[in-house]
């Protein structure tokens, strides 16, 4: 429950965050419902939390943060654009997203190769492509990933490659 309060919170702020509306009223209301610290600029389109159960960093130019505590072992690209980060202690999950200028089937690649080469398995069963997007799970140990990869449909970031990977490192059902 508190991780469907903490992202519906997430959201709505985000909506304030862009349109730069009630930058102190928003982060009280998340403080008082999380317990945590919250941070929004909205001149520079940006938002942190931070409380006892993980991170969270937003950011609509793509200036987000990688969390700290983000695998060291998952490729990021070096020009990513972060749009999005989240560390969550209590149930050991992350997630990130983030703009590249590399295109849609190099990137895609790279995430496979890389991964193979560290030891993660691909599921095969949950390959998907649909168009220009790609996606897939992986597994390692007590770990679940899934990548995404596909072009942006926003119209800031239109004809770059979207990324999207989320995980979780344990707790979970073989």
């Amino acid at each position: 429950m508190q991780k469907k309060v903490i992202m519906g919170i997430v959201i709505l702020s985000a909506t304030f965050l862009f349109s730069g509306c009630g930058r102190n009223i928003v982060e009280k209301a998340i403080e008082s419902q999380t317990g945590g610290k919250v941070d929004i600029n909205s001149e520079k389109g940006e938002m942190t939390l931070k409380n006892d159960q993980g991170d969270i960093s937003m950011s609509g130019d793509g200036n987000a943060t990688l969390n700290p505590n983000f695998p060291k072992d998952i490729y990021i690209t070096q020009d990513a654009k972060i749009q999005f980060s989240m560390a969550n202690g209590q149930n050991s999950s992350y997630s990130v997203a983030y703009i590249t200028d590399t295109q849609v089937d190099e990137i895609y690649s790279k995430y496979k190769d890389d991964l193979a080469a560290k030891g993660w398995a691909a599921d095969p069963q949950t390959e998907m492509i649909f168009g220009d997007s790609k996606t897939i799970t992986y597994k390692k140990g007590n770990q679940r990933l899934t990548v995404i990869a596909g072009l942006s449909q926003d119209d800031q970031w239109r004809g770059k490659t979207s990324i999207q990977i989320t995980g979780t490192e344990n707790n979970i059902a073989n």
